[in-house]
């Protein structure tokens, strides 16, 4: 069974087993509602972005939609190198915005063609697209063995003196916001619900970026050993949209590897 047929098949439910957290009509499975979003996109000639786990990216736009053969024909890059990394990529990513609402699909083994006398690529008509108005957004628990995604904060920041910057893993993540963890006894008092802090973001496939973000949701637990332990919810003020791309790809590439090992 391909990555795509177990998506297909799976519910919410077993969904949610993977750490996903899903927003109502965010993922589209349904053949007819996947054509009608694709042919507004084509209809509009809107403008999507590609990019491989390599970090090969270009913009295209769709050509046509094949509904007898349920394939796509998009614009090919104007680069051959480009193309090429594209074409032996185990997957592209598309993704883009239109009218407010964020896309994204996932596709495999993309093959040469032409269209018009002119070079592009034909991709099968993805079984998943995730359509989400703005005011939605899903979020993934981060795997324990993903040690380098965190948040770095400056000690002063909170008006703590420490020669040592503070890293919190991450639990959670989205384009909205993270939940971190908190184990450090000396900064159990620093954070404060409302306090607006600056840090930088690393995740664990290298990227990272500069962040601001205000301090909504704290919850302190005591283990057996007595110590105490503080999640902090926080939320994005002004994200980067390019460190807001890369976050949405890292989630997508945990929620991947999730459903592979499911197969």
């Amino acid at each position: 069974m391909s990555l795509f047929d177990l998506l297909f098949r799976k519910n919410r439910q077993n969904m949610r087993n993977l750490g996903i957290s899903i927003p109502k009509n965010f993922i589209l499975h349904d053949h007819e509602s996947i054509l009608k979003r694709l042919d507004e996109l084509l209809n509009s000639r809107a403008i999507i972005n590609a990019c491989t786990s390599d970090g090969a990216s270009y913009q295209t736009l769709i050509l046509e939609i094949d509904r007898k053969n349920k394939r796509l024909i998009v614009d090919c890059a104007a680069d051959t190198k480009m193309n090429n990394l594209l074409l032996k990529a185990e997957f592209v990513h598309f993704f883009g915005e239109f009218q407010g609402v964020k896309f994204s699909f996932f596709i495999q083994n993309m093959a040469e063609c032409t269209f018009e006398n002119e070079a592009a690529f034909l991709l099968q008509l993805p079984k998943q697209l995730d359509w989400m108005q703005r005011r939605q957004t899903y979020r993934i628990n981060i795997p324990l063995a993903h040690t380098g995604t965190l948040c770095q904060i400056q000690p002063s920041e909170m008006g703590v003196i420490s020669p040592n910057y503070l890293n919190l893993h991450l639990v959670d993540l989205s384009v909205k916001g993270f939940l971190m963890i908190n184990k450090g006894q000396q900064f159990l008092k620093a954070f404060k619900l409302g306090n607006s802090l600056h840090g930088l973001l690393y995740l664990h496939n290298g990227q990272h970026g500069a962040i601001k973000f205000t301090v909504q949701y704290i919850k302190e637990n005591t283990l057996r050993s007595k110590e105490i332990v503080q999640h902090i919810g926080c939320h994005f003020v002004g994200l980067d949209p390019y460190l807001e791309r890369w976050i949405q790809f890292y989630v997508q590439s945990i929620q991947v590897q999730r459903r592979r090992t499911c197969k």
